[in-house]
């Protein structure tokens, strides 16, 4: 109905463009205090998130504005604390990466309780010698390097990576 209307588009690319009017709807919808979305609902939104959102947080700036588009909803969702852990994890390292995309100081220290909270999960979740526990602890590492400025945390975080109890399979 919103695509018949032209208040929610998808292009060729699988770009998911929403009306300004149609993004607050769905921010305050899954935002409402007493009325809580199903989990149907939810699900929908993480598919379509997954698809649009964490697929356009690359590094390479081209899926920015996008992902920039998608902010709000992902926000909302992470939030509500409904997914599977490991797809929190997923949607935590997508928002923490748009946050050092977007820079500046809020948006830097913004991104850290993220990858913190990616790497937690992917420890509780998967062990510590996981390989995508391996990279949370690569991304919180550079982030604490080459962002924040806390050589000595990142230190400890790569000295973590380096030690003979991670134990990674071969052709890592």
């Amino acid at each position: 109905l919103l695509q018949d209307v032209g208040l929610l588009s998808c292009d060729a690319e699988g770009t998911l463009r929403m009306h300004a009017l149609v993004q607050r709807c769905v921010v305050d919808r899954l935002t409402s205090g007493g009325r809580a979305c199903s989990l149907a609902a939810w699900g929908t939104l993480w598919r379509a998130l997954q698809n649009r959102f964490v697929e356009h947080v690359k590094d390479d700036h081209r899926g920015r504005p996008r992902a920039e588009m998608l902010h709000a909803s992902a926000a909302a969702l992470l939030k509500s604390n409904v997914l599977a852990p490991l797809a929190t994890a997923t949607l935590c390292d997508a928002l923490g990466r748009l946050h050092v995309q977007i820079g500046g100081g809020e948006h830097y220290n913004a991104a850290e309780p993220l990858y913190t909270r990616a790497l937690a999960i992917r420890e509780a979740e998967l062990g510590p010698n996981h390989p995508d526990t391996a990279t949370s602890i690569w991304n919180l590492a550079v982030l604490h390097l080459n962002v924040l400025n806390h050589p000595q945390q990142a230190m400890r975080l790569l000295e973590r990576l380096l030690s003979p109890a991670m134990q990674m399979p071969h052709g890592l």
